[in-house]
This record gives structure tokens, sequence and C-alpha cells, in this order.
């Protein structure tokens, strides 16, 4: 779960994980325009003890007056259904699940960050799912 703390890494961690089942496609949970979307190569590097994402992507959206970056890590390589400047909406498929990057197994990391893009900036991603997907951003 989401522990925030000093640095961007464990022990702290500055997101929620989710597992999903059966459909592994990662949809958008805000609405807002593709700022990263790195597919790869990104090879798993929890061996080598190297802390990234992996294949990750960040769309930027301002709720509330707050200008925020919904950021989805740990994709599969090569499966990003978006490009950076696309606009998406809550729901659209933006690629799968995956264990790239420092990851020991098939995930999402989904985190929420104020500002800027980096997880120094991280705050709890929970209050920004839909209700109806709390369980996972996977498409059903």
């Amino acid at each position: 779960g989401y522990k925030p703390g000093p640095g961007a890494f464990e022990p702290n961690h500055t997101g929620i994980d989710f597992v999903c089942a059966g459909n592994l496609t990662i949809v958008a949970v805000l609405p807002g325009t593709v700022v990263i979307a790195d597919g790869g190569p990104c090879p798993n590097t929890y061996g080598a003890g190297i802390l990234v994402f992996g294949c990750n992507l960040a769309v930027e959206t301002n709720l509330g007056g707050r200008n925020l970056f919904a950021r989805y890590g740990h994709l599969t390589q090569g499966s990003l259904d978006v490009v950076v400047g696309a606009e998406v909406v809550p729901g659209e498929a933006l690629g799968t699940e995956g264990e790239s990057g420092f990851a020991t197994g098939f995930h999402l990391h989904f985190e929420i960050d104020v500002g800027v893009a980096s997880a120094a900036h991280c705050i709890n991603p929970v209050p920004y799912l839909d209700p109806s997907i709390i369980h996972c951003p996977c498409h059903s």
C-alpha cells in the first residue's frame, strides 16, 4: 500500500500496487494528456537492484486547481496503447500489466504526483480512483 516517507523507493512505497485478474489491460483512471510513454526497452531490474518503474506512463491532469500526474508503472515492454501528447479519458486502454523495472512479479504500480511526475512528490492515490474500479485500474 501507500507509505510515504523520505526518498522515492522502498521501504517507503509511493503508490499502490494491483495484480490484475483475467484481462491484464491497464486503463486510465483520470482524463488528461500523456506526458510520459516509455514502452521500452525496459527489462526487469529486480535482481540488479536498480530502482526503476520499468515501462511506464504518466497522464497529466488538473483537478481542483492542482496539477496532477497519474503514473502507471511496470507495464509490459512494447504494450503501450498511447503516445506522448495523446488525450485520454477514464477507462481508455493504456497498456498491459507487466513486471518490468524493479518488480518481483506481474503487477501495476499506480501513484499520483503533484506538480511534477516524480515519486518524490507523491500523494495518496486512493481518493483519485473511481469507486467502481477501486479493486484495480484493469479493464474488466
